[in-house]
């Protein structure tokens, strides 16, 4: 493992060195280190059950944590991987092997090895030769796409490749040509033409490096020059178009990644995220022996809070329990909206004593709520609240 940390940290220095040489191939360069750092660490988790299994159990908490740790990096690779590959690399076939991976390594073979890992007294039958048998299959489609991404970005390099040659010869072929007139004219016309011919290449090497800063102020030049000049302000106005494209994109995934984590009309983690912090929070729960604990509550009558009131002040009390509640957790635990009117929280490292008294906070931060649009509503919940112990079996 340290060879191959030693190896990885020369890997991601190199990819630095390309990416300030060659910053247009960035993103090819940040995926393929993805890549490899998933083959990598889908790899180093399988050693880590073989020596949980080889081991005498003195270190049975120690390979845990590794574990545990290999395992939520596997989850952050995945999800990048999903969000930015297949948008890269069009034509499908790498949204396809994202998704052999998801179905072979994600939803087979990582949970047989944590299956594995955190059970106390595995199966008879189960040793390092059977769960190496089981588990090195699901890696071939990592392996898979790391060699078609590196197989892709090599074709995409390669073109960049041709058209920067492409591009080297025509600016070669065009500063030839304007040697060549400028040997010609540039006694009679070298302030109307050769000058501004000068001007007009250097902003052009400039456009060709990135540099898209306005132009400087061209002196009095025939109708021909100023067309030039113009042609090349078409061509800086595309290339800033362009750049605006591109990070409007980025935004645009930004947001699509909060959204699909957010319930629109409150702004809370809706049940999709918080099923996954409470997975998450799970199994860092069964690695270091802490309890968890939930407060789930919903609105009393909210059904009738709609029919009396009108579903927009029934927003309005979500709304409001959203902006309540939010404060007196301080940011540190976890709060969603889990269903229509039910809202819940996750209290990692909590006793029993420290959950209810969350809930009381809850309640009486619910009890303040008034609603402008109908003065004389009382909001009121309901509530409930469960702590797993630590070492405890139940489920989410």
């Amino acid at each position: 493992f340290a060879a191959a940390d030693t190896a990885l940290e020369l890997r991601d220095r190199l990819g630095r060195e390309i990416v300030g040489d060659t910053p247009q191939i960035a993103t090819h360069i940040i995926l393929n280190n993805v890549v490899g750092r998933m083959r990598e660490d889908a790899g180093r988790l399988g050693s880590y059950v073989v020596m949980l299994l080889t081991s005498d159990g003195g270190q049975r908490d120690r390979f845990l944590g590794k574990i545990a740790e290999t395992q939520h990096r596997l989850q952050d690779l995945r999800r990048f991987l999903s969000g930015y590959a297949g948008a890269l690399f069009k034509g499908g076939d790498v949204d396809r092997a994202v998704d052999a991976v998801g179905e072979r390594y994600f939803s087979g073979s990582l949970p047989y090895a944590l299956g594995i890992a955190f059970t106390e007294h595995p199966g008879d039958g189960t040793n390092a030769d059977t769960f190496t048998r089981a588990y090195v299959p699901g890696m071939r489609p990592v392996e898979a796409l790391r060699e078609l991404i590196a197989s892709k970005s090599t074709s995409t390099i390669d073109d960049l490749r041709d058209q920067a040659s492409q591009l080297v010869l025509a600016s070669l072929l065009l500063s030839m040509v304007a040697i060549l007139a400028l040997a010609v004219i540039a006694i009679v016309f070298r302030d109307g033409l050769f000058l501004p011919l000068l001007t007009a290449r250097q902003q052009i090497l400039a456009i060709a490096h990135g540099d898209l800063s306005g132009p400087p102020a061209v002196w009095k030049v025939s109708a021909e020059v100023r067309g030039m000049f113009d042609g090349l302000d078409v061509l800086r106005e595309q290339q800033r178009q362009r750049l605006r494209l591109e990070d409007e994109q980025r935004r645009m995934a930004d947001q699509l990644r909060h959204l699909s984590q957010t319930d629109m009309l409150t702004g809370l983690l809706n049940r999709r995220a918080i099923n996954e912090a409470a997975a998450a929070t799970f199994i860092e729960a069964e690695v270091f022996g802490r309890s968890v604990g939930v407060v789930l509550f919903d609105i009393d009558h909210f059904k009738a809070i709609n029919d009396a009131h009108g579903h927009a002040v029934g927003d309005a009390v979500l709304l409001a329990i959203a902006r309540e509640v939010g404060p007196e957790l301080d940011g540190t635990f976890a709060f969603a909206r889990y269903g229509g009117e039910e809202f819940i929280v996750l209290l990692p490292q909590t006793t029993e004593a420290q959950a209810l008294a969350m809930a009381e906070r809850i309640r009486a931060a619910i009890a303040r709520i008034r609603i402008p649009q109908a003065p004389g509503l009382a909001v009121t919940s309901s509530f409930g609240v469960a702590v797993r112990p630590a070492e405890s079996s139940q489920t989410w």
